[in-house]
Protein backbone atom coordinates (compact mmCIF):
# COMPACT_ATOMS: atom_id res chain seq x y z
CA UNK A 1 0.00 0.00 0.00
CA UNK A 2 1.36 3.48 -1.07
CA UNK A 3 -0.07 6.80 0.68
CA UNK A 4 0.08 9.75 -1.08
CA UNK A 5 -1.43 12.84 0.11
CA UNK A 6 -3.25 11.54 2.89
CA UNK A 7 -4.98 9.05 0.38
CA UNK A 8 -4.72 5.36 0.22
CA UNK A 9 -3.58 4.14 -2.89
CA UNK A 10 -3.84 0.71 -3.76
CA UNK A 11 -1.33 -0.66 -6.58
CA UNK A 12 -1.05 -3.99 -8.16
CA UNK A 13 1.97 -5.20 -6.53
CA UNK A 14 -0.05 -4.77 -3.59
CA UNK A 15 -3.19 -6.31 -4.72
CA UNK A 16 -2.84 -8.26 -7.66
CA UNK A 17 -0.06 -10.49 -6.88
CA UNK A 18 -2.19 -12.16 -4.08
CA UNK A 19 -4.83 -13.17 -5.63
CA UNK A 20 -5.25 -16.47 -6.32
CA UNK A 21 -5.69 -17.96 -9.98
CA UNK A 22 -9.24 -17.54 -11.27
CA UNK A 23 -9.90 -14.48 -9.29
CA UNK A 24 -11.67 -12.09 -11.54
CA UNK A 25 -9.17 -9.45 -10.90
CA UNK A 26 -8.71 -6.63 -13.30
CA UNK A 27 -6.11 -4.35 -12.43
CA UNK A 28 -5.51 -0.67 -14.62
CA UNK A 29 -3.47 -1.28 -17.93
CA UNK A 30 -0.88 1.24 -18.92
CA UNK A 31 0.80 0.52 -22.33
CA UNK A 32 3.22 3.08 -23.79
CA UNK A 33 3.49 3.17 -26.99
CA UNK A 34 5.06 4.64 -30.19
CA UNK A 35 2.86 6.37 -32.98
CA UNK A 36 1.51 4.60 -35.54
CA UNK A 37 2.78 1.08 -33.81
CA UNK A 38 -1.33 0.10 -32.82
CA UNK A 39 -1.86 2.42 -29.69
CA UNK A 40 -5.41 2.30 -30.85
CA UNK A 41 -5.86 -0.90 -31.61
CA UNK A 42 -4.61 -1.99 -28.37
CA UNK A 43 -6.78 0.13 -26.75
CA UNK A 44 -10.08 -1.33 -28.14
CA UNK A 45 -8.77 -5.05 -28.06
CA UNK A 46 -8.07 -4.43 -23.88
CA UNK A 47 -10.99 -2.90 -23.60
CA UNK A 48 -13.60 -4.61 -25.42
CA UNK A 49 -11.68 -7.89 -23.82
CA UNK A 50 -11.59 -7.04 -20.03
CA UNK A 51 -13.95 -4.87 -19.81
CA UNK A 52 -11.69 -1.90 -18.68
CA UNK A 53 -12.50 2.35 -18.66
CA UNK A 54 -10.41 4.37 -21.03
CA UNK A 55 -8.90 6.72 -19.52
CA UNK A 56 -6.30 9.74 -21.37
CA UNK A 57 -3.55 10.53 -18.95
CA UNK A 58 -1.57 12.25 -20.67
CA UNK A 59 -0.89 15.47 -23.39
CA UNK A 60 -0.90 13.09 -26.09
CA UNK A 61 2.12 14.79 -27.27
CA UNK A 62 5.67 13.43 -28.53
CA UNK A 63 8.33 12.90 -28.13
CA UNK A 64 7.51 14.57 -24.88
CA UNK A 65 4.41 13.44 -23.34
CA UNK A 66 3.61 14.26 -19.99
CA UNK A 67 1.66 11.90 -17.24
CA UNK A 68 -1.79 13.91 -15.59
CA UNK A 69 -1.12 13.52 -12.06
CA UNK A 70 -4.03 13.88 -10.81
CA UNK A 71 -5.82 11.60 -12.48
CA UNK A 72 -3.54 9.00 -11.52
CA UNK A 73 -4.98 8.23 -7.85
CA UNK A 74 -8.25 7.38 -9.51
CA UNK A 75 -6.35 4.94 -12.32
CA UNK A 76 -4.48 3.44 -9.42
CA UNK A 77 -7.67 1.91 -8.40
CA UNK A 78 -7.67 -0.82 -10.84
CA UNK A 79 -10.55 -0.80 -13.77
CA UNK A 80 -9.05 1.13 -16.55
CA UNK A 81 -6.97 1.15 -19.27
CA UNK A 82 -4.58 3.94 -20.68
CA UNK A 83 -2.29 4.24 -23.47
CA UNK A 84 -0.17 7.37 -24.78
CA UNK A 85 3.46 7.96 -25.95
CA UNK A 86 5.28 8.60 -22.91
CA UNK A 87 8.70 9.44 -22.61
CA UNK A 88 10.45 8.21 -19.35
CA UNK A 89 11.38 11.55 -18.16
CA UNK A 90 11.61 12.20 -14.56
CA UNK A 91 8.58 13.84 -13.63
CA UNK A 92 6.75 11.05 -15.60
CA UNK A 93 9.04 8.17 -13.63
CA UNK A 94 8.43 9.36 -10.21
CA UNK A 95 4.70 9.53 -10.73
CA UNK A 96 5.01 5.91 -11.81
CA UNK A 97 6.78 4.41 -9.19
CA UNK A 98 4.32 5.89 -6.78
CA UNK A 99 1.28 4.97 -8.29
CA UNK A 100 1.70 2.23 -11.39
CA UNK A 101 4.53 -0.28 -10.29
CA UNK A 102 3.94 -2.35 -13.96
CA UNK A 103 3.63 -1.28 -17.68
CA UNK A 104 4.12 -2.27 -21.31
CA UNK A 105 6.24 -0.33 -23.48
CA UNK A 106 4.88 -1.08 -27.14
CA UNK A 107 7.88 -0.45 -29.91
CA UNK A 108 7.78 -0.80 -33.71
CA UNK A 109 10.38 -1.13 -36.52
CA UNK A 110 11.17 3.16 -36.87
CA UNK A 111 10.86 2.62 -40.43
CA UNK A 112 7.40 1.59 -40.57
CA UNK A 113 6.42 4.40 -37.91
CA UNK A 114 8.48 6.36 -40.13
CA UNK A 115 6.21 5.86 -43.02
CA UNK A 116 3.14 5.11 -41.20
CA UNK A 117 3.46 9.09 -40.02
CA UNK A 118 4.06 10.83 -43.32
CA UNK A 119 0.36 9.15 -44.83
CA UNK A 120 -1.07 10.09 -41.04
CA UNK A 121 0.41 13.91 -41.16
CA UNK A 122 -0.94 14.28 -45.54
CA UNK A 123 -4.84 12.48 -43.65
CA UNK A 124 -4.43 15.02 -41.14
CA UNK A 125 -3.70 17.95 -43.18
CA UNK A 126 -6.33 16.50 -46.10
CA UNK A 127 -9.24 16.67 -43.82
CA UNK A 128 -8.22 19.38 -42.14
CA UNK A 129 -6.63 18.78 -38.83
CA UNK A 130 -3.50 20.23 -38.90
CA UNK A 131 -3.97 21.53 -35.73
CA UNK A 132 -3.59 18.28 -34.34
CA UNK A 133 -0.08 17.72 -35.40
CA UNK A 134 0.76 20.56 -33.06
CA UNK A 135 1.19 18.17 -30.61
CA UNK A 136 4.53 16.80 -32.40
CA UNK A 137 7.74 18.74 -31.73
CA UNK A 138 8.74 19.94 -34.29
CA UNK A 139 5.64 20.64 -36.01
CA UNK A 140 5.32 19.73 -40.02
CA UNK A 141 5.92 23.19 -41.79
CA UNK A 142 1.61 23.68 -43.48
CA UNK A 143 2.67 23.85 -46.89
CA UNK A 144 4.04 20.18 -46.48
CA UNK A 145 1.05 19.11 -48.25
CA UNK A 146 2.34 20.88 -51.28
CA UNK A 147 5.62 19.10 -51.56
CA UNK A 148 6.63 15.55 -53.44
CA UNK A 149 5.96 12.53 -51.56
CA UNK A 150 10.00 11.87 -51.95
CA UNK A 151 10.44 15.52 -50.52
CA UNK A 152 8.30 14.76 -47.18
CA UNK A 153 9.48 11.65 -46.27
CA UNK A 154 12.83 13.32 -46.32
CA UNK A 155 11.51 16.45 -43.85
CA UNK A 156 10.58 13.47 -41.78
CA UNK A 157 13.14 11.91 -41.53
CA UNK A 158 15.71 14.67 -40.83
CA UNK A 159 12.83 16.16 -37.85
CA UNK A 160 10.80 13.05 -37.06
CA UNK A 161 13.06 9.63 -36.76
CA UNK A 162 15.48 11.52 -34.25
CA UNK A 163 12.72 11.65 -32.10
CA UNK A 164 11.53 7.78 -32.69
CA UNK A 165 14.92 6.29 -32.10
CA UNK A 166 16.04 8.46 -29.11
CA UNK A 167 12.25 7.48 -27.42
CA UNK A 168 13.20 3.88 -28.06
CA UNK A 169 16.43 4.23 -26.89
CA UNK A 170 15.47 5.69 -23.98
CA UNK A 171 12.42 3.18 -22.78
CA UNK A 172 15.43 0.51 -23.15
CA UNK A 173 17.36 2.14 -20.75
CA UNK A 174 14.43 2.24 -17.93
CA UNK A 175 13.23 -1.43 -19.06
CA UNK A 176 16.87 -3.01 -18.58
CA UNK A 177 17.14 -0.98 -14.90
CA UNK A 178 13.64 -2.49 -13.49
CA UNK A 179 12.83 -5.79 -15.62
CA UNK A 180 9.99 -6.95 -13.55
CA UNK A 181 8.08 -3.55 -13.78
CA UNK A 182 8.84 -3.41 -17.70
CA UNK A 183 7.88 -5.28 -20.25
CA UNK A 184 8.92 -4.97 -23.95
CA UNK A 185 6.59 -5.50 -26.67
CA UNK A 186 6.93 -5.24 -30.48
CA UNK A 187 4.39 -4.58 -33.21
CA UNK A 188 5.52 -7.61 -35.52
CA UNK A 189 4.07 -10.02 -32.53
CA UNK A 190 1.07 -8.29 -32.48
CA UNK A 191 0.67 -8.44 -36.08
CA UNK A 192 1.73 -12.18 -36.54
CA UNK A 193 0.33 -13.67 -33.46
CA UNK A 194 -1.60 -11.21 -31.63
CA UNK A 195 -3.62 -13.55 -29.51
CA UNK A 196 -0.46 -14.70 -28.18
CA UNK A 197 0.47 -11.01 -27.63
CA UNK A 198 -2.18 -10.39 -25.73
CA UNK A 199 -1.86 -13.49 -23.26
CA UNK A 200 1.68 -12.23 -22.74
CA UNK A 201 0.43 -9.04 -21.56
CA UNK A 202 -2.49 -10.79 -18.76
CA UNK A 203 0.16 -12.69 -17.73
CA UNK A 204 2.52 -9.76 -16.88
CA UNK A 205 -0.27 -8.00 -15.23
CA UNK A 206 -1.05 -11.39 -13.29
CA UNK A 207 -4.70 -11.31 -15.12
CA UNK A 208 -6.07 -15.01 -15.25
CA UNK A 209 -7.22 -15.55 -19.27
CA UNK A 210 -10.48 -16.48 -18.39
CA UNK A 211 -11.16 -12.82 -17.85
CA UNK A 212 -10.37 -12.22 -21.58
CA UNK A 213 -12.82 -12.39 -24.28
CA UNK A 214 -10.70 -11.50 -27.49
CA UNK A 215 -13.02 -9.09 -29.31
CA UNK A 216 -10.26 -6.61 -31.45
CA UNK A 217 -11.57 -4.13 -33.39
CA UNK A 218 -12.26 -3.90 -37.12
CA UNK A 219 -8.50 -3.20 -38.75
CA UNK A 220 -10.06 -0.54 -40.84
CA UNK A 221 -9.13 3.55 -40.33
CA UNK A 222 -12.30 4.22 -38.63
CA UNK A 223 -12.21 1.59 -35.79
CA UNK A 224 -8.66 1.32 -35.21
CA UNK A 225 -6.72 4.29 -37.23
CA UNK A 226 -5.84 0.90 -39.14
CA UNK A 227 -3.75 0.94 -42.56
CA UNK A 228 -1.90 -1.55 -43.60
CA UNK A 229 0.11 -3.17 -41.07
CA UNK A 230 2.28 -3.61 -43.52
CA UNK A 231 6.52 -5.34 -42.04
CA UNK A 232 8.25 -3.84 -44.73
CA UNK A 233 5.95 -1.30 -46.84
CA UNK A 234 8.56 1.13 -46.48
CA UNK A 235 11.05 -0.91 -48.82
CA UNK A 236 9.16 0.52 -51.88
CA UNK A 237 7.90 3.18 -50.69
CA UNK A 238 11.06 4.85 -49.94
CA UNK A 239 13.75 6.11 -52.41
CA UNK A 240 17.09 3.65 -51.86
CA UNK A 241 18.83 6.45 -51.09
CA UNK A 242 16.49 6.75 -48.11
CA UNK A 243 16.26 3.26 -47.51
CA UNK A 244 20.25 3.39 -46.69
CA UNK A 245 19.73 7.14 -44.86
CA UNK A 246 17.47 5.87 -42.40
CA UNK A 247 19.08 2.32 -41.54
CA UNK A 248 22.00 4.42 -41.02
CA UNK A 249 20.54 6.78 -38.57
CA UNK A 250 18.91 3.84 -36.27
CA UNK A 251 20.80 2.58 -33.78
CA UNK A 252 23.12 -1.29 -33.83
CA UNK A 253 21.32 -1.75 -30.46
CA UNK A 254 17.61 -1.35 -31.94
CA UNK A 255 18.62 -3.61 -34.60
CA UNK A 256 20.04 -6.22 -32.32
CA UNK A 257 17.53 -5.78 -29.63
CA UNK A 258 14.36 -6.50 -32.12
CA UNK A 259 16.52 -8.42 -35.58
CA UNK A 260 14.70 -5.92 -37.71
CA UNK A 261 16.58 -6.48 -40.83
Amino acid sequence: IARFAGTRLLRFAETGSNRSPGTDFRPSILIVSLPKSGTVYLNKMFVNGLGLVPRVMSNRYFPHDQLYFDAMEEFARGGSYSSGHIDPSPENLQILDVFIPKWVVHFRDPRSVLLSWVHHVARATNESRFTNLLRVTPAPPRELHAWTFEKRVDWHIDNFLPAVNQWMLDWLTVASQMPRGVLITEFATLKGREQNHAEMILEFFGVDRSCYRHRPPEKNMAEAHFRTGTYDEWRDAFSPSQVQRVNSMIPPLLFDRFHWP
